[in-house]
Parts: structure tokens; sequence; C-alpha cells
């Protein structure tokens, strides 16, 4: 089979907070910080109470926007959770972490939030297709949903979305970002499992952190806020 079965083991439960994207609760303060990697810009963002956003390989000021977007008041600079995440992180570029041990704190409707607990549980060096994660889920009517919902995920890696993949044994979307699941798919050793189109893109060295602050590129205004507030 090209594709894994599901794991029944037990994992933790990874999702603390319930809030749906369009509420009119005050604005969450969270903290963003970004180091560079040799997969470019790694972004991050907490709360008080847990991660926030992770994205990988996109510019810094994009992230930022997104978080306005998504009704976060903005403040660069770390906290001891972003802190955990980065140190994890490298662990898991490094190849000596297979899971993650972080608080998070996400925003989504409750059927997002059910598929990102499900794609959370999905192991390390497995992959599951999208109708495999609506059926764990316990939706397996609502694969596309459940495809949508994958896409929306916003902590990229900690909750391992690359590890979904189509029904054919594809790829599947990442974002527009394929060469990255195609890296971390590798890092991982499941990219064999995969049927790959064309020629693979160079994947180069593991990503290492260049520095615990980021480089005067990545540096932005010392808050951001959306237009308006």
């Amino acid at each position: 089979m090209w594709l894994e079965g599901l794991s029944r083991t037990p994992r933790p439960r990874l999702l603390r907070c319930l809030n749906s994207p369009g509420d009119q609760s005050p604005l969450v303060a969270v903290r963003a910080y970004a180091v560079m990697t040799g997969w470019g810009p790694l972004n991050l963002a907490a709360s008080s109470d847990g991660i926030v956003g992770v994205s990988l390989g996109e510019p810094y000021r994009k992230f930022l926007r997104w978080l306005t977007s998504r009704g976060y008041d903005v403040v660069h600079g770390s906290n001891d959770i972003i802190l955990d995440g980065l140190s994890q992180l490298n662990e898991y570029f490094s190849g000596v972490r297979r899971e993650f041990r972080l608080p998070l704190d996400l925003r989504g409707t409750p059927f997002q939030l059910g598929i990102w607990e499900t794609v959370g549980r999905i192991p390390y060096g497995k992959v599951w297709s999208y109708r495999m994660v609506a059926e764990e889920a316990g939706r397996p009517h609502a694969y596309r949903a459940a495809g949508n919902a994958v896409g929306e995920n916003p902590v990229m890696i900690i909750i391992p979305c690359h590890r979904v993949v189509r029904s054919d044994c594809t790829l599947g979307g990442y974002g527009g970002r394929e060469y990255l699941k195609k890296k971390l798919l590798t890092l991982e050793g499941s990219i064999g499992k995969i049927k790959i189109r064309g020629t693979a893109r160079t994947l180069g060295p593991r990503p290492r952190l260049a520095s615990s602050s980021p480089p005067s590129s990545l540096m932005p205004p010392r808050r951001h806020r959306s237009e308006g507030s």
C-alpha cells in the first residue's frame, strides 16, 4: 500500500481554544518572531496561552499581515512559548524530535479544530489521505471540506498537514509551496510513499536556525496593527 493505515494509538489533544474566526471577542495580544533557516524564514507567533501561528518559507511581513487579518494584536518579540517552539523545531529539523509538546491556542470553527486535532495524530513517517483524515475525524463524507480545513492549518509542521496527501498518493497542495512539502516528507523518510510528478526540486540540507534573533531585514516596526486600529 502507498498509504499507511490509521494509527489508533491515543495521543494528547493539542487544541486549547474554540474561538471562531468571526467572533466579536477582544483582540488577542500575541508576540511574533522570525529566524532565518536554510529553507527560508521560520515565523512563529504565540499568545500567553499557546502557539497561534507557524509558517516556513514566507516573508515575515506577510506572516504579520495574516496575523492581523485573523484579529490578533501583534507585537514583535518572543516569549517563553515561542522560545520553546524554536527549540523543539530545531530538534525536529536536526532529526532528534518526532513529536511536539507545545500548547496551542487556535482559532477556527468546530469542524476545522476537529480536523486539525486529527491531523495532529498522524505519526511521524506516515502519510494519510484527505479521505482518511475525514473518516478518522468522524466526518467520512466531508473529505473535500476536510481538505480545505487542512489547507487552513495555522501551525504548519507542529500540526503536520504536510503528511496529508491525495488518495492517488500524489502530494496534493501545500499553500503553493509543494517543494517544502517534499522537503518535510524527505526529512521524515516518507517521501518514498509518494508519487512525484516531474523532476523533484533539489532538497538541500536540513535547515538550521541561523540565530536566536531575526536578521534586520526581517525586523518589523515595534508594533504592527491592522489599518484603522
